[in-house]
């Protein structure tokens, strides 16, 4: 399981649970409808398809992760917003970054790596404005962000991956000529001066997609993947994960043929591949 797939799992609602149909002694207590003990039972089967789908999707061994960092990227920012760093040492401030962002990235398409310049450049520059103790502490912040560069970047042929890093270090320089640069500030400039751009890979090959489509049918589950959801938490229970695997891929085939067609036509009935 890579780390993209590792920090999805955490998230899942399955991660820290047991089946609602486990053991013989807990039956009077799910007979009840009490739960024992302090860990949470399991979430209903449709959650279970779907996190079976995510992990799927995570781990699977293709370009499309690439992109992914992006959304993760997006998601910590937007959080990033929401907290106070003030009265934090700097220790609590890389572990409140850490828990935002999660590991480095490894891999990002040069989109995802686009956006992190960008909302860091946002986030430096509201701290080079700022004075006296809470633009230490802003420093403090975006200098743990600047270690969440992504290691490697998709970049399209002939663009230079050190390209929008200089650009970066340029617009922040002249901000700091206008406002006037604090020790702090100063460390601030240098570090990003310091920082390498991120490897340059290949781009995909044509055919590969970066990013993971999803698309929520109009129409509801046929019989058969019903029946399937069943037999998936049948597999779950005994850690079957070849079967999970087989029939949750038959059912997003059929989301994947049904996403295709709804916005041409009405949908009918389309059968699981395989069948007769």
């Amino acid at each position: 399981m890579n780390h993209i797939s590792q920090r999805v799992f955490a998230r899942l609602p399955f991660a820290r649970c047991v089946p609602r149909w486990g053991h013989a002694q807990d039956a009077p207590a799910r007979r009840s409808g009490l739960r024992t003990g302090r860990t949470p039972a399991c979430p209903p089967i449709a959650v279970w398809l779907v996190a079976i789908a995510v992990l799927l999707l995570a781990s699977a061994p293709r370009a499309a992760t690439a992109e992914n960092c992006r959304l993760s990227y997006a998601e910590a920012f937007q959080n990033l917003s929401l907290h106070s760093f003030r009265g934090l040492s700097p220790a609590a401030i890389k572990q409140t970054i850490d828990d935002l962002f999660g590991p480095r990235e490894d891999l990002c398409g040069e989109a995802g790596y686009s956006f992190f310049l960008r909302e860091l450049g946002t986030a430096t520059a509201a701290a080079l404005r700022k004075k006296g103790t809470d633009q230490d502490v802003a420093l403090l912040v975006t200098r743990e962000i600047m270690s969440r560069s992504p290691r490697m970047v998709r970049f399209r042929p002939g663009v230079d991956p050190a390209a929008g890093l200089n650009q970066l270090r340029s617009n922040l320089g002249v901000l700091g000529g206008e406002v006037g640069l604090t020790p702090a500030g100063r460390a601030l400039l240098d570090a990003l001066a310091a920082l390498p751009p991120p490897v340059s890979v290949p781009q995909p090959s044509p055919g590969e997609d970066e990013a993971i489509p999803i698309v929520v049918p109009q129409v509801p589950l046929p019989a058969w993947a019903i029946v399937s959801l069943y037999e998936i938490r049948d597999h779950a229970g005994r850690n079957e994960v070849a079967a999970i695997t087989v029939k949750v891929n038959r059912i997003l085939d059929w989301l994947g043929r049904i996403s295709a067609t709804q916005h041409v036509t009405a949908p009918t009935a389309i059968k699981p591949p395989g069948a007769k």
